[in-house]
């Protein structure tokens, strides 16, 4: 029997995040993911979802947000979608760790969080749609 999959579609709001970290928690446990591994996994959706909202669609929530996912050979496969301005989060270059708090404190904005999520992946891509992002 095939495992479930998840397809959770949302409005671009921070607001609608508990409930999408409901849905990826409830899908965690139904394919048996480990209890670190389903963290991870709600950590970087979170990370990825509240970029789109914030900085795609720089706070306006009367655009959507498409979650999808599914397991494979004990891997996770993530697809998320948005109708946000074109951005291609796999261009962007490493950031350079720190070499101090006093950098860590004064360093620019932005990156972090894309960083994170490139740690955390084995493979990721990019596929700008006619009115969006995949």
């Amino acid at each position: 029997m095939p495992l479930p999959q998840l397809h959770h579609r949302m409005a671009s709001r921070l607001d609608d995040l508990a409930a999408l970290a409901r849905a990826v928690s409830a899908w965690c446990t139904q394919v048996g993911l480990p209890d670190a591994e389903a963290a991870r996994l709600n950590l970087m959706v979170d990370e990825l979802v509240t970029n789109t909202v914030l900085h795609g669609y720089r706070g306006r929530d009367d655009g959507w947000i498409e979650l999808r996912l599914g397991l494979e050979d004990d891997i996770v496969h993530m697809q998320l979608s948005d109708g946000a301005p074109h951005f291609d989060p796999t261009a962007r270059r490493p950031v350079k760790p720190a070499e101090d708090l006093d950098e860590l404190v004064t360093r620019p904005l932005g990156g972090l969080g894309v960083d994170f999520v490139r740690r955390l992946v084995l493979r990721w891509r990019h596929d700008a749609l006619p009115d969006g992002n995949r």
